[in-house]
């Protein structure tokens, strides 16, 4: 080890030490392993070391306003930013202060992890996952599978609802939460749910069948924040339902324009659609069932602002803004090199933030104005 050492925390319990070297990153000295073990990156400087007071969380702050947050019981890296370098944890654990170079010094809220939850699949639906939604009213968790689809208790992660079959591409919850619809091979279905004596189990009735499906295959539906509409997107055709009052189905011009991908703005006025090999999104005008033009997204992966007036999209170069209606490209960023491949998930509920998930593994955090 050559060079100063920048930073040093004891670990509570005595036995270990964290320290920085000038260039070199940190080192995890175990005093049971004779020789400190590599922690992170070898060309960073980190200046400031420390941790939890129950030992299984490391905030280290450094130059080039890194910050990084590691889970020391199996050391792996949980955060790592470049927005401020971290000073101090305070002593209640709930806020570190924040120094930004050439900028001076702040305060960030400091959200405790709550600890990761394993749901674990039944091994005869199959993995992947497909696709996951939360109720309205918070307590069931919808899930598609290869092989059918789930209804979890949302509180404890229990299974109350299992339903087997064909591959369920898509699941959602009506506005009301009265029902789950899901896109199969099958066709789309509408399956009841009634809430009995025991609150933690709904029961799940016959499924309705909406449409049935055959080719041209539907990929996935939606339905709109309000629940008056449910759209449904294909590689060949994609349909539109008027939801409240008697059901009514239309088909829209799809033109050969395939999607996989479909998402209704806030307000209910628009429908876009995309394809995840395809590099621009596809407009409609809901109440006409009416298409308005495609932009040049360079993905097909998409999401609306809170507010309904901007457009997130994210393609494998960069992730751009779009303004609602005109439909015109307000910025664009560029991903890094190392950060290719990332696919925006969506908003947080005040539209401050935009989550993105990349492909090392991690769920970015973005300002949703700047990007």
């Amino acid at each position: 080890m050559d060079g100063p050492i920048t930073a040093i925390a004891w670990h509570p319990v005595g036995d270990r030490v964290v320290f920085g070297c000038l260039n070199q990153g940190m080192r995890l000295w175990d005093f049971v392993i004779s020789t400190p073990q590599p922690l992170g990156g070898r060309s960073t400087t980190m200046t400031r070391l420390q941790l939890t007071a129950q030992g299984d969380l490391l905030i280290a702050g450094g130059w080039t306003d890194l910050t990084e947050i590691w889970d020391m019981r199996d050391p792996k890296l949980l955060l790592r930013g470049n927005d401020g370098f971290a000073q101090a944890l305070s002593g209640d654990e709930t806020r570190i202060a924040i120094c930004r170079e050439s900028q001076g010094m702040g305060l960030q809220r400091w959200m405790a992890p709550l600890g990761l939850r394993q749901w674990l699949t039944p091994a005869s639906l199959e993995e992947p996952v497909e696709c996951i939604v939360l109720s309205r009213n918070g307590k069931w968790i919808a899930t598609a599978h290869h092989k059918g689809w789930l209804l979890w208790n949302a509180e404890t992660g229990a299974i109350v609802a299992r339903r087997s079959g064909e591959q369920v591409q898509s699941v959602s919850f009506e506005w009301d939460d009265a029902s789950v619809i899901t896109c199969s091979k099958e066709g789309v279905l509408c399956w009841a749910l009634t809430e009995s004596g025991n609150e933690s189990a709904p029961t799940v009735g016959v499924p309705e069948t909406m449409e049935k499906d055959g080719p041209p295959i539907l990929n996935r539906t939606v339905l709109s924040s309000d629940g008056q509409w449910m759209a449904a997107a294909g590689e060949e055709r994609g349909t539109l339902w008027s939801m409240k009052g008697p059901r009514t189905v239309r088909e829209l011009p799809w033109q050969g324009r395939p999607a996989h991908w479909p998402a209704f703005s806030p307000d209910s006025r628009w429908l876009l659609v995309g394809h995840h090999h395809s590099k621009e999104a596809h407009v409609y005008a809901v109440a006409e069932g009416a298409y308005r033009g495609s932009i040049m997204t360079g993905g097909g992966r998409f999401c609306f602002h809170p507010a309904g007036g901007v457009v997130a999209a994210s393609s494998p170069e960069f992730l751009s803004f779009w303004s609602v209606g005109t439909w015109q490209e307000l910025r664009r960023v560029v991903w890094p090199t190392v950060s290719r491949q990332q696919i925006v998930a969506g908003y947080s509920a005040d539209g401050r933030e935009l989550y993105v998930t990349s492909a090392t593994g991690f769920l970015c955090v973005r300002d949703s104005e700047s990007g």
